[in-house]
């Protein structure tokens, strides 16, 4: 079946690259996988080179107010991928809304400060506007990039102030702050080719995702 993913973020290092990397190379085991790009802020190029014959990659150079070119392409894209994945910028605007009108699933990777916190409330406002006219689009919030010394109460506390808008759905796995995803990018390679652990949590959290099958607060 056909799946469409948007990664999106407000905040500048919140981890999407990494995780629309990952989320890809598990897609890549299900069937073909295109990359699209549309993050100006983001490198993809030598990580996607590297990938050979087993994924498709663009990048674009999208206007915030253009809403013809990405909706114009993704509707090109479905017939040639079994699955998508787009990494763009979180500002509402009419060239991510464009994308969000043909998401099968969103992911917003959040942090716990009040900062974070109010960048992914505005992420889910939007998630609900765009809802109106995708009833398909599932929305989904990862904590990611945590420090490592984060306690279960914050976290807990931080869930609870996001659930109170509708629609708020989180994965189960937490991804914390670890030297070897920053290994891993410098080496344009997956974090399960450096630690084990540590890539045993990023599957789990892309099983989740890929599959639905998550605990709905």
């Amino acid at each position: 079946m056909m799946s469409i993913y948007v990664i999106a973020s407000l905040k500048a290092g919140s981890g999407k690259t990494t995780l629309a990397m990952h989320l890809c190379e598990s897609l890549m085991t299900l069937g073909s996988v295109m990359l699209l790009d549309a993050d100006l802020t983001t490198d993809h190029f030598e990580w996607a080179l590297q990938q050979d014959q087993r994924l498709a990659f663009e990048h674009l150079d999208v206007k915030e107010d253009d809403a013809q070119l990405l909706d114009q392409r993704l509707k090109n894209l479905q017939k040639q991928y079994m699955h998508i994945v787009v990494d763009i910028a979180g500002h509402d605007s009419k060239a991510l809304r464009s994308v969000l009108k043909h998401a099968d699933k969103m992911l917003i990777p959040a942090g716990l400060s009040e900062e974070d916190l109010k960048l992914a409330a505005q992420m889910q406002a939007l998630a609900i506007a765009v809802h109106q006219y995708n009833t398909k689009m599932q929305v989904y919030l990862v904590f990611n990039k945590l420090p490592a010394n984060t306690s279960s109460a914050d976290i807990e506390q931080s869930k609870m102030l996001l659930q109170e808008l509708p629609g708020a759905h989180f994965l189960n796995t937490i991804i914390y702050e670890h030297q070897d995803f920053e290994n891993a990018m410098k080496a344009s390679s997956c974090v399960w080719k450096h630690n084990l652990e540590q890539g045993e949590k990023m599957e789990k959290l892309l099983f989740e995702l890929i599959s639905g099958d998550i605990h709905l607060s």
